[in-house]
């Protein structure tokens, strides 16, 4: 079993807490972490929250065998601060236009994967894997004073799988082969 945690404290009042736990019960492996960091962000209306979590879970059953399963979620809130001239840039760099006083946004990241790889003799191998990995970002950005603010929509799906078996012939040589199946949904919308 294993612990470990990390705090900071720096510039423009940010803070980050991690946290990561393993645990071992025989041939069951389990991985877990989180993490927090939020920060008030160089240039005005750029504060931000972000949130991370992931786990992992594993079963050994000897011989070089393995099944698993992986977990991860992301979010992220976060204002923008939006666009400077370059002449404004160098005046205050810190400054956000009030135009933008509306613009910011949330993203969602989330992977899952399943995972079984075993070694039936000492020179074949076979892995196979399949996953879902989703991403979500909503944005809200107002690029002048003159034009009206646009909501950015980005959806993303991927999933898939994967399977692979290697033999090796000896040490220098090894012939691998597999299948491998991928597929994208993809959205981005703007209004």
């Amino acid at each position: 079993d294993h612990s470990a945690a990390r705090a900071s404290y720096g510039s423009y009042n940010s803070a980050d807490v991690q946290l990561a736990k393993g645990i071992k019960l025989g041939s069951f492996t389990q991985d877990y972490f989180v993490a927090y960091r939020q920060s008030e962000g160089y240039r005005d209306h750029s504060e931000l929250e972000k949130f991370s979590l992931a786990g992992k879970w594993l079963y050994n059953w000897g011989g070089g065998s393995r099944i698993g399963i992986i977990a991860r979620h992301h979010q992220n809130d976060a204002q923008e601060p939006g666009y400077l001239t370059f002449a404004q840039s160098r005046e205050d760099p810190e400054q956000s236009l009030s135009f933008s006083v509306t613009d910011g946004g949330k993203r969602e990241i989330s992977q899952y994967s399943i995972h079984l790889d075993t070694q039936p003799t000492d020179k074949l191998a076979w892995g196979t894997k399949a996953y879902i990995n989703q991403f979500d970002d909503t944005r809200f950005i107002k690029f002048s004073a003159g034009v009206s603010q646009q909501e950015r929509v980005t959806e993303e799906k991927h999933y898939g799988a994967l399977t692979t078996l290697t033999y090796r012939a000896r040490e220098s040589l090894s012939v691998e082969g597999g299948l491998d199946f991928q597929h994208q949904d993809n959205k981005s919308l703007r209004y």
